[in-house]
């Protein structure tokens, strides 16, 4: 071979290297060109995303939502308020063992990076794609405490729906740095761990600890316990203890347990004589975690709501009084805020008389059925309320039913309103019309059929009022009046007020009365057009012991924010309604009903220990609606009895029944009281009244044991004696003898200060209401629309 050949193939050799070397060189500048293209496209996707991402709103991140606790007026957690099931923990009490536990499980370098751990990142992503790869280990997250606190507050949604979208990714890598210049690291952990899931329903730490181990604190917790709650975090659906599978086989969440306590020792955040005791416990329990599992709050579900919903609404109303806060304002707040609200309810209270309006022989003839959605019928309410606080102690919205199911029949004036019957007549008729001095406690009434320019007057047409028994009592006494539930006097003491003023006390005493009730019916027989509930009845009621004011019923005593600050106080707020004259004899005037040994129409609810008792039956027409309203000298209270569906009652006759009812709570409520009674004004001034007439007894009437001392105000006391027992010599010639005639003047026509010679039919008890109740248990009877009857 020529040595020009020899060159040729050395050329040519020389040649091809050069050719592949440029090859290879052309492809690694195309493969860094490329790559460069994808850094240059990554960064420009990473400034998108940024540029996009949500603002970082610190307060929101770290400032969580915690259910509202309500509390009895004995200081037991009663309710929850809220969406959540949280408690809200301060770092400063978290254990060193389990904010080691934490980290030392998701994100160990916490403590020396600045919300990116870029060596976990890559770490985690390398373990993933050869995961991928081989179908051995497991994907990793390599997100940092802060990353995960910043999805779990601001990407929730959106990471359970796509967990690998990378704008998301992004965004959350660069808030996190964001939120890491902004809070220090304890502030960060302290988001976290009042943040997370910890399984089932426990939400946060706080939570956690009392869920799994009744923990009300969570320094109290041990290194074992903060090592399973810390090692839930990761997947609480699959960790959660509670469920069927895991409780059968525990070894899921006890081998995470393991982990978790094997990377405390691997990052010496324990010793090994730590970790063998924890190990140990573990064996000692059958290789199982010593749960002691507690109750949290379950806010969706108000155990109490007939009383806690109109209370929270209350509360969110004076909040907003106060400070002026929006509608969104004071719900977030109230159901978010981790209050402490102090109810007025009395939880044993609430509970005893749940349970007897639940009894069908609370109400003696009572008969329950179910109605066509599953509700017992008739269905019942109550109110109690106390008369020196004005604090409502019990409210019952139903029988044998749940609040979340039904309507609040004591409270909701959207949906429950009823009519009265003649549990109005005190309110709109008696007490008005002592106030105005028309009437006094001695008064004479005409039980008679009325006229027929004064039927017209009072707008009744060819409709005749009458009695519930369809008779009439004749001339008899205002005390004897009410406790027959007289329709007649009633009709006539009204005529005597005008239906105008009857209708300013019913507004001023918040009955919800409407234009339309501005009628003679309604205001003296009870049939509003509308109605009204029982929490105003009782309310209304409570009058009579507050000296005449009206005060609104209070649901709660004191609001505090989650530091234990008081931030709202109730507030009396009270009206002048009749004075304290009046009060006093109209609650002398309400022992009648009770009391009376003949007309007694609400025997039943005359307390068994002695303690003063005063009410009034209500009832309408058909017996659709049975009332007792009522008071004692420490509480004021009200019951219904009625069928949903505005049906009659099988079975009653009266409204009797429903005073049964009462007597129970009440003597519930007021069996560890002193017995005593209220006591009279010292503006009244007493008279010794005989009974027959209503006037000043003379000495043949107190001879005759037919007089009695009744309370005036002053000025309003008869002035003339009596002549009902006035001594007559017979004739000489035998002829039979005539007693003068009391000169008859009826109670319409007459003022208190007129001779009243009546001489009445029947005699009313005694004002202290002391007597026997004999007999008469006729109910009240009050039409829709035009009644001519009722009691």
């Amino acid at each position: 071979m020529t040595q020009r050949s020899m060159n040729n193939g050395k050329n040519k050799k020389k040649r091809r290297k050069i050719t592949i070397f440029k090859v290879i060189k052309s492809f690694f500048l195309l493969l860094i060109a490329a790559g460069f293209i994808v850094i240059l496209i990554g960064i420009g996707f990473a400034v998108a995303a940024v540029k996009t991402a949500p603002k970082l709103d610190i307060g929101y991140i770290t400032q969580l939502n915690e259910p509202s606790k309500i509390l009895d007026d004995t200081g037991q957690v009663i309710d929850y308020a809220g969406s959540s099931n949280r408690k809200i923990i301060s770092i400063s009490d978290a254990p060193q063992y389990l904010k080691d536990a934490f980290t030392s499980i998701e994100d160990e370098r916490f403590y020396n990076h600045h919300g990116l751990d870029f060596k976990r990142l890559i770490g985690a992503s390398l373990a993933s794609v050869k995961s991928k790869l081989t179908g051995q280990g497991v994907m990793q997250g390599g997100s940092t405490l802060t990353q995960q606190l910043i999805k779990q507050r601001m990407f929730l949604e959106s990471s359970l729906t796509d967990r690998l979208n990378f704008e998301r990714k992004f965004q959350e890598m660069y808030l996190a740095w964001d939120l890491e210049k902004n809070l220090s690291k304890d502030e960060i952990l302290e988001a976290y761990m009042n943040a997370v899931s910890c399984g089932g329903p426990a939400n946060g730490v706080g939570a956690a600890a009392k869920l799994y181990f009744n923990k009300d604190n969570i320094n109290q917790l041990t290194l074992l316990e903060s090592a399973f709650i810390a090692g839930t975090v990761q997947a609480p659906s699959i960790y959660y203890p509670f469920y069927d599978e895991n409780i059968a086989n525990p070894s899921v969440y006890v081998s995470r347990t393991k982990l978790v306590l094997k990377q405390m020792l691997k990052n010496k955040k324990i010793s090994q004589g730590d970790y063998d005791t924890a190990i140990a416990e573990i064996a000692t329990h059958g290789e199982n975690i010593p749960f002691n599992r507690g109750t949290i709050a379950y806010a969706s579900n108000l155990d109490y709501g007939f009383f806690t919903i109109p209370m929270l609404k209350q509360v969110k109303e004076d909040l907003k009084a106060k400070y002026s806060y929006s509608d969104k304002d004071v719900e977030d707040l109230v159901n978010g805020g981790g209050l402490t609200i102090y109810s007025t309810m009395n939880k044993a209270a609430q509970d005893t008389a749940q349970g007897i309006i639940n009894e069908d022989s609370s109400f003696r003839s009572l008969e329950s059925g179910v109605d066509a959605n599953g509700l017992t019928q008739p269905q019942s309410s109550a109110v109690f309320i106390d008369n020196e606080t004005n604090q409502v102690k019990i409210m019952i919205g139903g029988r044998k039913v749940a609040a979340s199911q039904t309507y609040n029949r004591a409270a909701d004036f959207e949906t429950f309103k009823k009519q009265v019957g003649s549990s109005i007549k005190p309110l709109t008729v008696y007490a008005p019309a002592i106030e105005q001095k028309k009437i006094t406690l001695a008064s004479i009434g005409e039980d008679t059929p009325i006229d027929e320019a004064t039927l017209k007057k009072m707008d009744y047409g060819n409709v005749i009022p009458k009695n519930a028994a369809g008779n009439y009592l004749g001339s008899i006494s205002i005390r004897t009046a009410v406790a027959a539930s007289s329709n007649i006097v009633a009709l006539r003491t009204l005529d005597l007020i005008g239906v105008d003023t009857s209708f300013d006390y019913a507004t001023k005493l918040h009955l919800g009365v409407v234009d339309a009730d501005k009628a003679y019916s309604t205001l003296a027989l009870g049939g509003l057009t509308e109605g009204t509930n029982t929490l105003n009845m009782a309310a209304a009621y409570n009058v009579f012991a507050n000296n005449g004011n009206y005060t609104r019923p209070l649901y709660y005593s004191k609001v505090t924010d989650s530091n234990g600050v008081t931030i709202l106080e109730a507030q009396k707020i009270t009206e002048r309604v009749f004075s304290p004259e009046t009060a006093y004899l109209t609650y002398l005037l309400l022992k009648e009903p009770v009391n009376n040994p003949i007309f007694a129409t609400g025997s039943f609810a005359r307390l068994t220990n002695g303690m003063p008792t005063a009410g009034k039956t209500g009832s309408t027409e058909n017996y659709m609606n049975l009332w007792f309203a009522g008071l004692t000298p420490y509480y004021s209270g009200a019951v219904w009895v009625g069928n949903d569906t505005m049906t009659e009652i099988p079975g009653f006759s009266s409204s009797n029944a429903v005073g049964n009812a009462w007597r129970l709570i009440m003597e519930y409520l007021v069996k560890d009281k002193e017995i005593k009674d209220l006591t009279p004004p010292s503006g009244l001034v007493q008279s010794e009244i005989c009974k027959k007439t209503g006037l000043l007894a003379n000495d043949l009437c107190k001879a005759a044991g037919d007089s009695y001392t009744e309370y005036f105000i002053p000025g309003t006391q008869p002035t003339a004696y009596t002549n009902a027992h006035a001594k007559v010599e017979p004739k000489k010639d035998n002829t039979p003898t005539k007693n003068t005639k009391p000169t008859q003047t009826p109670a319409q026509t007459q003022t208190p200060a007129q001779a009243q010679t009546q001489t009445p039919t029947q005699t009313p008890s005694n004002n202290t209401g002391g007597n026997t109740p004999v007999g008469n248990t006729n109910g009240n009877n009050t039409p829709s629309t035009k009644p001519n009857t009722t009691q």
